[in-house]
């Protein structure tokens, strides 16, 4: 039961991030047959759906993990964990294979990327993030997408029963890491004030307009990202991704 719910949950969020880039396209396509109506030329036409696209929105997110079935099972499965060099040069990846997500979050505060989706990212547009080395150090074998919901196995527990056994308790497996390629971290950068207390909210004026970013503080808390970068992640990565709108003023 507690699998079917986390399932559900997790088809509810891909049907919400789904339902949120039709309305977008809708939107759009409204605003093209208004000015047509209104015999607008079609340079004109052009020119105010760019504007539109281009416009920056202060609607700020939270990106955070999406909810996996099997809880935290899931998660270390999904996501791994990780550790920064000592130099910070590079981060250090544990994780699960054959299969890695296009995104994956081995922490609240590490992302990282495919070689396939970095590309696709430096090929948006979008900004506020810088590219860092990982190199994984664990990866054994476990072929978790053949469990159910994603296959037809049943799930297997790890060894003690921890989550953090799937890595920990297993041993290392070239196979298993083979077809990861090379993974980057995006590192978010410092863009934003945030404001603590009963009123908790990002700074709005402190915002640069960067789509990928954290607080300008010691230790962030939270990575965020603009309306566009999360349209963006929508798209590419749906299923491996969630969001939360945070208070800005």
């Amino acid at each position: 039961n507690e699998r079917q719910n986390r399932h559900g949950t997790n088809r509810r969020i891909t049907n919400r991030n789904e339902s949120q880039m039709r309305t977008k396209r809708s939107t759009r396509a409204a605003v093209v047959r208004v000015l047509k109506w209104m015999r607008y030329p079609r340079r004109q036409v052009n020119a105010v759906v760019r504007h539109r696209s281009s416009m920056k929105s202060t609607r700020i997110y939270r990106l955070r993990r999406p909810d996996l079935p099997w809880g935290d099972y899931g998660d270390v499965l999904a996501h791994g964990f990780a550790d920064r060099s000592d130099d910070g040069s590079s981060l250090f990846l544990q994780r699960t294979g054959p299969f890695i997500p296009p995104l994956s979050q081995p922490s609240r505060m590490y992302v990282v990327v495919t070689a396939s989706l970095l590309k696709k990212l430096q090929e948006s547009g979008l900004t506020g993030f810088a590219v860092r080395p990982v190199e994984v150090t664990k990866s054994p074998m476990i072929d978790w997408r053949a469990w159910q919901p994603y296959g037809d196995k049943e799930m297997k527990y790890p060894a003690g029963g921890e989550p953090e056994n799937y890595i920990l308790r297993r041993k290392h497996s070239l196979e298993a890491s083979s077809g990861f390629g090379e993974l980057s971290e995006i590192q978010f950068q410092p863009s934003i004030d945030f404001i603590y207390g009963q009123d908790a909210h990002v700074l709005a004026s402190s915002w640069t307009e960067t789509d990928f970013f954290v607080a300008r503080q010691e230790r962030p808390i939270y990575k965020y990202v603009s309306e566009r970068a999360r349209d963006w992640l929508i798209e590419e990565v749906g299923d491996w991704v969630a969001f939360e709108e945070e208070r800005v003023k």
